[in-house]
């Protein structure tokens, strides 16, 4: 209709300015005689000319509506989102820079001009950073020709109808603009049915929190959304209401430090302090609030001033206590100082109270008989007098009688400033009602009040508390507890207590109680546990994280364990000393043709994981060294790589191969390089020993790491030695993360350049990190961060080059083929022990084959067919099996988790996005037998189809 109307209006201009021409210039009959025939034919001219005119003049009125009235309207909401995006966003302070987020912004503007496009939600914790993505894609959404409309999903508070509220926000937006209700409406409805609204919602997990029906809402709210085709972003922190929606869920990831640093430097460039290092100590990336703060106070000159202590903790308090002060001193406020003061002050109180409610909202009239909100305090103010005040100091909204605190961490910091006069004597048994629900919120103010309550006995008395609380809660919530009872026991003097010790085996050996595949919430407390618990350190802690190691099922929950004990040094050494220096039976139980227990092979692919890298650890740069310490590992390491030059377990070598790549990782300057040495000695050794793909591509990145110190007097021979293997090489995957490793060898290492073409840029660490993991482009400019590491934890696969990205796929895909689930569901005449010894004989099958690649992964007509499309424990639809040499499939079925862990659902979008776009222009033959994309429309449509099931899959749809 809009484009026969332009159609219509431009014929209406080229037909008058024809009719002024040939009155101009046509003579007495006009051009080609139009005059003189309508002089002749007056009534059928007549007729015909009313007809056109009225016509072409309701396509006239048309068109002015469409491009003049209507953008009118919208001009001042579309100008707004380009200049200030934050005050569009009803949820958002201002945030005149968003950085960092410009990478996860364009996946999901891409995805939102998908025409198979489904509601998509940003999931982040407290304080990561939901609404700040929220106003950076505002902004861009702006340029690239959209409406978007935010909105505020705590205002749905009998049903949940996106379109709803997004058109009465939108009414809100443009009402100054518009001339009466209908023109609103009509200009509504043109740009919605032109498909340019984006409706950006936030706080998905605030919809009616105190309903039973709330799940059953959420999903007939987003299930009404995608039937509608309407472009959607939601943002929420985890929530159960989340799980089985028909959503793309994208996980939101910290701040690369270089983004952080970038931000805060512009504020003040002339300033000398070290801005890198303040931003990497006080993990500045991890919550969007400080950086902003940070940005706020180094602007006022205040950054420099600030003390800070020599923890994390400790530096962000100070940050927040130097940003609080700037708040009461800064002039040109609207508000006398005092009163400033006054309102901080009962803010503190209202988010103590708010805090034991765990709830980030709390009503005047609750205020007015709590029992913690005036804890301490002689004199009540008005409370309405304070409302007024924190509003205009930005910290709270007031709507409804009833305050809400902006930012979360900011309500744990001013609850925490409450919290000593309240626990003092605890009278009202704040923690017993806190601790029935902890929040997170509440977790971290408690860890602020110990921190400045330099009362040791205090201290440790909280800890007990959480340690207590740990032992009776289950889930995430427990291992949150006990995540905050470490980074409390840590301030006090002396090793971690007994109880603690104790507490932590509880929670863990709970931890273990099987749970559904792809528990996100679970996870990430599981590995937010193993960091605080890596932090504080000791020999005790570092005998739970062995534990933790041997008996968790998910594969990444086992690697990031094993990666802690593996930088833990020698405390880490001690704690695991006993599995380490009597590994000989151990390895004889792990030959090729013997038939290893499950506890077995999961302690030797531990010790393969751990031992290199400990090594390095044990052993450092600069400071003392136990000599003795050191040449124990380094024997246990010849021995096993000896043991597999005879032939060993294939998840083993592999696993040792993997260790090599994680040791290999870091940089020379943290390296001992007789340590170095040693150990490219030993993978040279596995590479030219090993038969299984797999562990030839780990070592082929590992050599391949070690020889980008350009300083090394060997490196021409290690790359020499690359040069080589990757020439005799005939498995296609080997041999094309071969040549990605000459790419990277040819690679800068560092400064701008190497954001196109770094290393990272070719090789990555872990194919099950890498495919779940967006990442930043801006962690590769800079590896020489404090992460000491070539290639940073931030990195994903938004930072791989597209082959690179193709080919991590194609390997985890393979390997979850080969190595099945980690435990098939329904099967319970199946022990564990068995399922790891039929994984290890279709591995040594594998091998046998060499460089074949079974027909599920070489075509994708019996991937479509076999591999995916079927279910997992059926054996009527075995159909490959007769004919298949390899005897794989079918893949791990959707009711049970792969054994190296399911791919994100942004990575299977990312998939369908390469073969939609059609990047072919490389010649076939640079791939040879491998396949990085189909040649022909019939295969690149049956791999999308393929990876729209394995994006459904990884989404729990239809299970």
């Amino acid at each position: 209709m809009a484009f026969v109307a332009t159609a219509g209006a431009v014929l209406f201009f080229a037909l008058a300015l024809l009719a002024g021409a040939s009155w101009l210039f046509g003579g007495e009959k006009g051009f080609l005689g139009a005059d003189d025939s309508c002089a002749q034919n007056q009534f059928s001219c007549g007729a015909l000319l009313e007809l056109v005119t009225t016509l072409l003049a309701g396509a006239i009125a048309y068109v002015s509506f469409q491009y003049w009235r209507a953008y009118r309207v919208v001009r001042t909401h579309l100008k707004m989102g380009s200049k200030h995006p934050w005050r569009l966003v009803p949820t958002a302070t201002e945030m005149r820079d968003v950085v960092g987020r410009e990478g996860i912004c364009d996946i999901i503007e891409d995805d939102l001009c998908q025409q198979d496009r489904r509601p998509q939600i940003l999931v982040a914790g407290v304080g990561e950073g939901k609404t700040a993505v929220l106003v950076r894609l505002t902004s861009i959404l702006v340029e690239r020709g959209a409406v978007p409309v935010p909105v505020r999903l705590r205002d749905a508070t009998t049903s949940l109808d996106f379109v709803d509220l997004a058109k009465k926000r939108f009414h809100e937006c443009v009402e100054p603009q518009i001339l009466s209700d209908d023109e609103g409406d009509k200009v509504w409805r043109k740009f919605f049915n032109d498909g340019r609204i984006v409706v950006l919602a936030d706080g998905l997990d605030e919809v009616m929190r105190e309903s039973d029906a709330r799940e059953q809402v959420i999903r007939a709210g987003v299930e009404r959304a995608k039937a509608d085709h309407l472009p959607l972003v939601i943002a929420s922190r985890p929530d159960e209401a989340l799980e089985n929606l028909d959503a793309a869920l994208i996980h939101l990831e910290p701040l690369s430090s270089t983004a952080a640093v970038r931000c805060i430097r512009v504020a003040h460039p002339e300033s000398r302090l070290d801005v890198r290092e303040f931003v990497e100590e006080a993990g500045i990336g991890e919550a969007p609030l400080f950086l902003h703060l940070a940005r706020e106070l180094h602007a006022a000159r205040r950054l420099e001033g600030l003390a800070y202590g020599n923890s994390q903790l400790s530096m962000r308090i100070g940050l927040l206590e130097g940003w609080c002060r700037w708040l009461l001193e800064r002039r040109g406020a609207a508000q006398l100082p005092e009163d400033r003061k006054a309102a901080l002050d009962a803010l503190e109180g209202m988010a103590c109270h708010a805090l034991a409610n765990h709830s980030l909202e709390v009503s005047l009239e609750e205020l007015e008989d709590s029992p913690y909100a005036w804890a301490g305090q002689e004199h009540r103010p008005p409370l309405r007098r304070v409302a007024r005040v924190g509003q205009d100091m930005e910290l709270i909204d007031w709507v409804d009688g009833a305050i809400r605190f902006r930012h979360s961490l900011m309500q744990a910091y001013l609850g925490a400033q409450r919290l000593p006069a309240v626990l003092v004597n605890d009278s009202h048994g704040y923690l017993d009602t806190a601790l029935e629900h902890p929040s997170r919120e509440l977790l971290i103010a408690l860890a602020i009040c110990c921190q400045r309550w330099e009362n040791d006995a205090a201290r440790l008395g909280i800890s007990a508390r959480l340690e207590e609380a740990a032992c009776t809660h289950r889930g995430p919530v427990a291992l949150d507890l006990l995540a905050a009872a470490y980074q409390i026991d840590e301030m006090v003097e002396g090793d971690v207590s007994p109880s603690l010790t104790a507490a932590a085996k509880d929670v863990w050996k709970r931890a273990e109680t099987p749970r559904p595949p792809g528990d996100v919430k679970a996870d990430e407390a599981k590995l937010r546990a193993i960091a605080r618990m890596h932090k504080a350190g000791g020999v005790p802690t570092y005998e739970v994280l062995w534990q933790v190691c041997l008996t968790q099922d998910v594969y990444g929950i086992r690697l990031a364990a094993a990666q802690a004990l593996a930088g833990g040094g020698v405390e880490a050494h001690q704690a695991i000393e006993a599995h380490v220096s009597t590994p000989e039976d151990l390895r004889g139980r792990l030959t090729v043709a013997g038939r290893a227990s499950r506890e077995a092979v999961r302690e030797g692919s531990l010790l393969g994981w751990i031992l290199p890298t400990l090594l390095d650890t044990c052993c450092p740069r600069q400071g003392p060294v136990d000599r003795a310490r050191v040449d124990r590992l380094r024997q246990e390491l010849d021995d096993w790589v000896s043991h597999a030059e005879h032939g060993i377990h294939l998840g083993v070598e592999s696993c040792f191969a993997q260790g090599f790549k994680h040791a290999a990782n870091r940089l020379p300057q943290r390296t001992h390089p007789e340590v170095r040495e040693y150990l490219i000695g030993l993978a040279e050794r596995l590479l030219g020993s090993s038969n299984w793909w797999y562990t030839r591509l780990c070592l082929l990145h590992a050599l391949t790491l070690w020889a980008l110190d350009t300083d090394d007097p060997g490196r021409a021979d290690l790359v020499k030695t690359v040069e080589s293997a990757v020439a005799a090489e005939r498995h296609p995957f080997v041999r094309e993360a071969g040549r990605m490793c000459r790419a990277a060898l040819r690679a800068p290492t560092s400064g701008d350049a190497a954001l196109h073409s770094g290393p990272s840029r070719f090789i990555w660490i872990d194919e099950t990190g890498v495919v779940t993991r967006i990442g930043s482009r801006d962690a590769v400019s800079d590896p020489f961060a404090r992460t000491g590491l070539w290639i940073p934890p931030a990195v994903g696969w938004h930072t791989l080059a597209w082959p690179a990205r193709w080919l991590v796929a194609e390997v985890l895909l393979y390997l979850n083929l080969i190595e099945g689930g980690e435990f098939p569901a329904g099967r319970p005449d199946l022990d564990r022990t068995q399922v790891a010894q039929q994984r290890e004989e279709r591995r040594q099958k594998v091998a046998t084959l060499g460089a074949q690649l079974p027909a599920c992964i070489l075509h994708s007509r019996d991937r479509e067919a076999r591999l995916l499309l079927r279910d997992g424990h059926d054996p009527s639809v075995s159909s490959c099996r007769d004919s298949c040499p390899f005897d794989l499939c079918p893949y791990p079925a959707r009711s049970e988790r792969p054994f190296r862990g399911e791919m994100s659902e942004t990575f299977c979008r990312e998939q369908k996005r390469i073969l939609r776009t059609r990047r072919r222009r490389l010649k076939q033959s640079q791939y040879d037998a491998l396949l990085p994309l189909p040649s022909g429309k019939t295969a690149a449509g049956r791999l999308q189809k393929f990876w729209t099931e394995m994006e459904r899959r990884v989404a729990r749809i239809g299970v």
